[in-house]
């Protein structure tokens, strides 16, 4: 799993694709395993505290009446073990009240050194809820921690010598659950293209966007295709959080495309969840 200059297991090279100053969509280059991009951080959300350099393989979990649970992976790029736990930081007031609405286990780990574990969380609804998408923020909190007895301890006693200290700082990394309960998710439409858009870089066009449901996020995936060369400039996801409109997806300049321009053709396709499954629900093209 590798973002920009961060690498870890089975996780592809990433970087922000489409944002303009207000508005903006974040993309996530494809490769062997899927991990996204959340609104000014990059993914897999990465902190260092002295000896504790952590991680998790994404920071967005979709769940809905049908699919009640997912999975994110615990990563630890450290020399030395880190403990892990989780914890609630917002909830929803409709479900406040309600009990524990969302779970995940294991409730603690510790994830030996260079590893990673899987963290499985699941959505636990009340029969009188409203239908709607309710939001969760989560923390995945780390710290420095001694391996227990298992088939990694002892492999190396030099190595493992003063693992029991824990640091005095604890990183937390910032995960949101969107639990979607009996509505459909919401779809990003494509109302127009455009070669006149700034961006944070250079870009040679930009397709313009609407969302169907502003109170709704929308978590898709998204495929610009360059069609003079058949190449694939865009293949990643798309996060547009609750209550913000999507701006434009720009398409960046390539080097690999000689005098690729905005006058170009290209096609759009979009899927309303990720990783995409089956067809587009909607293309475009310039």
């Amino acid at each position: 799993m590798a973002r920009d200059a961060v690498t870890c297991k089975s996780v592809s090279a990433s970087r922000y694709v489409g944002m303009n100053k207000e508005k903006f969509f974040t993309f996530q280059i494809l490769g062997a395993a899927w991990c996204v991009l959340i609104t000014l951080h990059l993914l897999p959300q990465v902190s260092k505290a002295q000896d504790v350099s952590v991680a998790i393989s994404d920071n967005v979990i979709v769940l809905n009446s049908r699919e009640r649970s997912g999975v994110l992976e615990l990563v630890n790029f450290a020399s030395t073990p880190a403990e892990y736990k989780v914890k609630v930081l917002s909830l929803p007031e409709e479900v406040e009240a309600g009990g524990q609405f969302v779970r995940w286990a294991p409730r603690r780990a510790v994830v030996p050194a260079n590893r990673t574990i899987p963290l499985r969380v699941a959505a636990r609804p009340r029969g009188s809820m409203s239908p709607g998408e309710y939001v969760v923020r989560i923390g995945v909190q780390a710290r420095g921690a001694a391996l227990p007895d298992t088939d990694f301890a002892g492999e190396d006693d030099e190595q493992t010598q003063g693992l029991g200290v824990s640091v005095p700082i604890q990183p937390i990394l910032p995960a949101t659950v969107y639990y979607r309960h009996e509505i459909d998710a919401p779809q990003v439409e494509i109302v127009g293209y455009s070669t006149d858009i700034e961006g944070p870089f250079e870009a040679v066009g930009g397709f313009l966007t609407a969302k169907d449901h502003q109170d709704r996020s929308f978590v898709g995936a998204a495929v610009v295709t360059h069609e003079p060369s058949g190449a694939v400039v865009l293949d990643g996801r798309v996060h547009v959080p609750p209550g913000q409109e999507p701006g434009p997806l720009l398409i960046p300049a390539s080097e690999d495309i000689p005098e690729m321009s905005g006058d170009d053709e290209y096609c759009l396709q979009l899927w309303a969840e990720f990783p995409p499954q089956g067809e587009p629900y909607t293309e475009f093209c310039n």
